[in-house]
């Protein structure tokens, strides 16, 4: 049977079309589409959904319709994420989907969303280790799910704690660094410095609910991380089947991350695989990933000590430092389609 998957991000929409054997569970991709359309482009400054953004969306949500009905899909779920859950006219965005594509986008919540990402990346990655810290950074939040293999199947079916945190690319870089940008699209240090506070503070909330620093192996999905890792795996342009499941040194990532948020635009845009529209946000993004990895590295790995005490407080243990990060092209897309199985 033919199902269809839309995410709908703060910065992004995107549409997966798989075939999927009902028995099995097998999925193969027919069509896996990103159109960047800034839905939630000054959403955490207004709280609402600027005219610009709905009708760039619209017309990306009218070409997806067009695939739907050509590929002849028998089921289509779309989800809204953050952008949506932030604002007040979300109704009108809403009545613009279904008059274009017929059905009524879902608002999930935080929690879902990263239990959804947690399914459908680590579908399509079978040799990861247990248990496993999915990190997915949107536009407009962050979500971090942990879980482990069912040790009769191998599979990752499972969600032991998920949180959402709203920190991502457009976020942060409205909030924090666009405003300190200099003429040449440099953010300054001190902006820079704000910013990585307030993602830290974030990740430390998060580690009060879902237990990071247990990961034995930490995979990071969505725009900022697999073009920072295309960058870092020096590519020439953005091709998914040499991002998909790269495994790179988490020392190394940080350090491309920090050269990036300090690079001007202009020469962003000149980076073979940076698509043009993430040129002015993706900052704010490798920033969220870099103060992450940055977390796991100061903390103890599984099997040096660390865990927690029964009083709940994490025991004492050899700091991680650097270590494997693997970056995943499968996503909450997967996990969207999966969730459609019958």
């Amino acid at each position: 049977m033919r199902l269809a998957a839309i995410d709908c991000g703060t910065h992004s929409i995107r549409l997966l079309i798989s075939e999927v054997d009902p028995q099995s569970g097998a999925m193969a991709d027919v069509m896996r589409l990103n159109r960047i359309v800034g839905l939630g482009e000054g959403v955490d400054r207004t709280g609402h959904l600027s005219e610009a953004a709905l009708e760039r969306t619209f017309v990306a949500v009218e070409e997806y319709a067009g695939y739907v009905r050509r590929e002849d899909v028998q089921r289509i779920r779309m989800v809204a994420t953050s952008a949506s859950r932030d604002a007040d006219n979300f109704s009108q965005f809403s009545a613009g989907v279904q008059a274009r594509l017929g059905i009524t986008p879902e608002v999930i919540s935080g929690q879902v969303e990263a239990t959804l990402g947690f399914a459908g990346t680590l579908s399509a990655h079978r040799d990861i280790a247990s248990p496993a810290l999915t990190v997915d950074i949107g536009g407009g939040s962050t979500e971090f799910a942990f879980g482990q293999a069912n040790p009769d199947t191998g599979q990752f079916d499972q969600v032991t704690a998920a949180v959402s945190m709203n920190m991502g690319s457009t976020r942060v870089t409205e909030r924090y660094l666009r405003p300190a940008e200099d003429a040449r699209g440099v953010p300054s240090e001190d902006a820079i410095s704000q910013a990585g506070q307030f993602v830290d503070s974030l990740i430390a909330q998060a580690a009060a609910s879902v237990p990071l620093e247990r990961a034995r192996e930490v995979v990071g999905v969505a725009g900022s991380v697999t073009t920072l890792t295309a960058l870092e795996l020096g590519l020439d342009s953005y091709k998914p089947d040499k991002i998909n499941g790269a495994v790179l040194d988490s020392g190394a990532l940080r350090e491309r991350a920090r050269r990036l948020i300090r690079m001007p635009h202009a020469e962003k845009a000149q980076l073979g695989p940076m698509h043009p529209q993430r040129v002015r946000q993706i900052a704010g993004g490798v920033l969220v990933w870099e103060r992450i990895l940055a977390w796991l590295e100061a903390h103890p790995a599984p099997g040096s000590g660390s865990g927690r005490s029964d009083s709940g407080t994490a025991s004492a243990g050899v700091p991680r430092g650097t270590f494997p990060v693997r970056t995943s092209e499968n996503d909450i897309l997967d996990g969207i389609i999966l969730s459609q199985i019958p």
